[in-house]
């Protein structure tokens, strides 16, 4: 399933609208503006929260909760390596490789690749 994003211009607060290949709504996340660290909110058509996910501002290494229904279900975090933006979500084993911040990476679980993003 293919899913795009496009990112929602000149609102109060940041929000990303998610479709399918039939143009229909399938996501909407919306990042809170006054918080300590970044706290994005993901809902469903709707308008149904399924998940949010929290920057922890401690030490040097970016590191992010993800919560489903108030319980915090997994981490994300930046692998040590001076080399790679990769990062890792914990209870599920899978990798995020390439380059998060220019938004063209992949999800991966060992060799299998979950989901991949591409800007365009």
């Amino acid at each position: 399933m293919k899913l795009y994003i496009k990112e929602k211009r000149f609102s109060w607060r940041d929000q990303l609208i998610v479709r399918d290949e039939q143009n229909q709504l399938v996501y909407k996340i919306k990042s809170e503006r006054i918080s300590i660290g970044n706290k994005v909110h993901i809902y469903d058509h709707n308008e149904k929260k399924v998940l949010s996910i929290e920057e922890k501002k401690i030490g040097l290494v970016p590191k992010y909760a993800i919560y489903q229904q108030g319980e915090k279900i997994a981490t994300v975090k930046k692998e040590s390596n001076l080399f790679s933006s990769d990062y890792e979500i914990d209870k599920v084993n899978w990798k995020i490789k390439g380059n998060v911040e220019k938004e063209d990476y992949e999800i991966k679980s060992g060799f299998s690749e979950i989901a991949s993003f591409k800007k365009k």
